[in-house]
């Protein structure tokens, strides 16, 4: 490469990307430079092993003397890729990452793929890169990030993953991702359900959310108690407001029955408008007060006895309908 060409470059009108990729480029048709710190798994130890469940998949590949790179896909979340480096941790403002013919494919070109920003030391990868990374691994590529050691602060290091056990191992982990759960617990575990003014009926969204809950509920046996409770903004008179709130309540205990879950594990209270979640002082406001929210609990609650009144039990749910104009209005 001569002196006329480095100049013709530095001298052409092309743009900082432009430039980037002219290097990358450059990096991939000859051999890369040599980095003092080097991990990679060698064919005969190169593996990807699957852990795989309901509520999470995770594909995971030792890299010797390192520690481990792993695709990792939550229930309810998206794809992502990590590095685990057990000690040892990536410095520096950026990573990048980039796939390389392996040793026995000689004569391919390396191909620029991201540039990360290491958090902590820690290299994690959202679900784009990802997956252009494990296209990369299935084309037979290898994968490195390549940067600097945190300890050092300028010493050279590269990370691998290997191609070698990929493509069957990966079928494994998209047959995973086919079957996990919608939702996890953390994402389910308080949810709720917003109505229009007047309204108790549930709306095609808030059916889509008690089947996500159900279909957790019949994989995860550790939840025992479900805690159904109705509310109301104050408009209107108390006693119409414990009648919306309980009607609410009773419309999501229903459709959770007809879906299967056990009556034992059902708790449904109901408060009018005893606990707003922001005060009622417009229309906006109490849209968020009217809802009614549900509740997992992995730990069984006891709850207190009903309260024994002179009162027939219905007297105050019989005074008005789910019609009544003069709550929730």
């Amino acid at each position: 490469m001569g002196r006329d060409f480095v100049d013709e470059v530095l001298e052409s009108p092309a743009s900082l990307k432009d430039m980037k990729h002219l290097i990358f480029f450059l990096l991939g048709s000859v051999a890369p430079f040599a980095f003092a710190l080097k991990y990679e798994s060698s064919m005969d130890v190169s593996q990807w092993v699957n852990d795989v469940s309901p509520f999470a998949c995770r594909l995971e590949h030792y890299i010797t003397g390192y520690g481990t790179g792993a695709f990792v896909h939550l229930a309810g979340e998206q794809r992502q890729l990590s590095l685990d480096g057990q000690g040892i941790a990536f410095g520096g403002e950026r990573v990048s990452v980039r796939a390389m013919p392996p040793k026995w494919k000689p004569g391919g070109r390396a191909a620029f793929l991201a540039e990360l920003v290491p958090t902590e030391g820690e290299v994690r990868v959202g679900e784009a890169v990802a997956t252009d990374i494990a296209s990369e691994l299935l084309r037979g590529m290898m994968v490195t990030f390549e940067g600097a050691l945190k300890e050092s602060g300028d010493q050279p290091v590269a990370v691998y993953l290997s191609t070698v056990g990929f493509r069957q191992a990966f079928d494994s982990f998209t047959a995973c991702e086919d079957q996990l759960l919608p939702a996890s617990f953390d994402q389910l575990e308080r949810s709720r359900i917003q109505y229009p003014v007047g309204v108790i009926e549930l709306s095609d969204k808030a059916k889509e959310l008690l089947r996500k809950i159900v279909q957790y509920l019949n994989v995860d046996a550790s939840v025992q108690q479900i805690f159904v409770d109705g509310h109301t903004d104050d408009t209107g008179l108390t006693k119409d407001n414990i009648v919306m709130s309980q009607q609410r309540a009773e419309r999501v205990r229903d459709y959770l029955l007809n879906l299967g879950v056990s009556p034992e594990m059902l708790v449904v209270r109901y408060h009018a408008e005893k606990y707003p979640v922001v005060p009622n002082t417009s229309a906006q406001t109490r849209a968020k007060n009217r809802r009614t929210t549900i509740r997992l609990s992995r730990e069984f609650e006891p709850q207190p006895e009903p309260e024994k009144s002179s009162e027939p039990a219905e007297s105050a749910v019989a005074s008005a309908t789910p019609e009544s104009k003069k709550s929730d209005s």
